[in-house]
């Protein structure tokens, strides 16, 4: 939420319904990586979501998920787009702000703080999973 909070402007001027679904609010790992992170992941959200587009943030088991469908296409090798200052084909076609560095930024963390995540991209959907959830009994 406060993630969320941070980027209102964005979310506002590109009319940008999110959806949140947890089952538990009990986050595992540091709260600074985990912040720097979320922060980063939310940002990249609003900036490549379509204007009236859609992000969801939810709970698999023990993994928070991050959501959204973007323009254009990624083309090549998802793991280009961790590498430092690598941007995908659709940043430059639509001109998209940005030095390449998030995404970077977020791999190194996660490895830093050992927590398990995946990405997945799906045509046009691209979507985070963290391991840093837990079930409360």
């Amino acid at each position: 939420e406060d993630a969320l909070e941070k980027y209102d402007i964005l979310e506002l001027e590109k009319d940008i319904t999110i959806k949140m679904k947890f089952k538990t609010e009990k986050i595992v790992g540091d709260s600074r990586i985990i912040k720097l992170v979320i922060n980063n992941l939310i940002q990249n959200a609003l900036k490549y979501s379509d204007i009236g587009g859609e992000i969801d943030i939810f709970q698999e088991e023990e993994f928070l998920l991050i959501k959204n469908k973007f323009k254009g296409n990624l083309d090549g090798d998802k793991a280009k787009l961790f590498q430092p200052f690598a941007r995908g084909k659709n940043a430059e076609e639509f001109k998209f702000d940005g030095m390449g560095l998030g995404l970077s930024i977020v791999d190194k963390a996660l490895k830093l703080a050992a927590i398990e995540y995946n990405l997945i991209v799906d045509e046009n959907t691209f979507t985070m999973k963290l391991k840093i959830l837990k079930t409360i009994d």
